[in-house]
């Protein structure tokens, strides 16, 4: 489902099924944006067409919260200019080499390069995952970028945090808008899903400077400041 969230702001709700996170739409007066691409072509042609019948132009680019798969397999399916951190590219470029058929996606999950959760949702995303395309993002930046819409600014800053090293914020100051992609979860490939306590701590610490009033995950409802604030201070408090 397609809901507005705001001013010209909205997302495609996630699926738990096969893995597909929140996608992201922001109008603006000149250009409008994606913020992550989806886990597939299938899942790029959902929004696209959820847009269609919003009668909402389609964007000319697409921001990618992270290089985990269900963010970015879906870029082979968008035409137009996308952003990424240099980390986020970098494996991206890496992940092009792999071959996906059944055998070569078992051994990874033996050397530890993927895990089962991910190896399991991309079998059932895709009919046939040899035809998993990976596409690089058009521009990269080492820490921060700004993107005019024209009306309105997406204000790009490479975070980290404990999920993935490579995440990154897409923040609407105009609106106080908050893009996090997976970024306050756990580390899913390096401790099985857990928090590094020094890495939570620190970006606990950043929410808190940072001015906004709406949180979006790649994976859950949206939060206000206060809520995912609590929710972080618990999970950080049960580690001690």
């Amino acid at each position: 489902m397609l809901y507005s969230i705001g001013n010209r702001i909205w997302i495609l709700s996630m699926e738990e099924e096969t893995d597909r996170p929140n996608l992201g739409y922001i109008q603006g007066s000149k250009d409008s944006l994606f913020i992550d691409v989806g886990n597939s072509p299938r899942h790029m042609e959902k929004m696209m067409q959820a847009l269609n019948v919003q009668n909402l132009p389609l964007p000319t680019m697409a921001v990618l919260t992270h290089w985990h798969w269900d963010h970015t397999f879906g870029l082979c399916a968008f035409e137009g200019i996308s952003f990424s951190t240099k980390e986020t590219a970098r494996q991206l470029s890496l992940m092009q080499s792999w071959k996906w058929d059944h055998q070569s996606m078992r051994n990874r999950l033996k050397s530890g390069e993927e895990i089962l959760f991910c190896h399991h949702h991309m079998r059932m995303e895709y009919e046939n995952t040899e035809n998993i395309q990976i596409k690089l993002p058009t521009v990269t930046f080492e820490k921060r970028l700004e993107i005019n819409l024209g009306d309105r600014t997406v204000e790009l800053e490479k975070i980290g945090g404990p999920h993935s090293e490579d995440s990154l914020w897409a923040y609407l100051p105009e609106e106080k808008v908050l893009f996090a992609g997976d970024a306050d979860s756990g580390d899913y490939y390096g401790l099985e899903g857990q928090y590094d306590s020094m890495k939570l701590r620190k970006y606990i610490e950043r929410l808190e400077e940072k001015d906004f009033e709406l949180y979006i995950h790649g994976h859950r409802p949206i939060l206000k400041k206060k809520e995912i604030l609590k929710e972080l201070y618990l999970a950080l408090n049960h580690m001690k």
